[in-house]
């Protein structure tokens, strides 16, 4: 049981890590071409979180 918990945590950190890096990534093309987010949107990763979930 504890192998499988340690498997478990382990990609959690693995899954955080690649959303971080996704909105990293999104918010250097976006300097890039010049276009910022604006207030009412929210964040990248809230919103892409959302619509994962369901």
């Amino acid at each position: 049981m504890q192998r499988f918990q340690a498997e478990v945590t382990k990609n959690q950190g693995r899954r955080f890590e690649l959303l971080q890096q996704r909105v990293e990534a999104e918010n250097r093309i976006n300097f890039l071409v010049g276009r910022f987010p604006s207030a009412s949107r929210g964040t990248p990763r809230s919103s892409w979180t959302r619509s994962r979930r369901r």
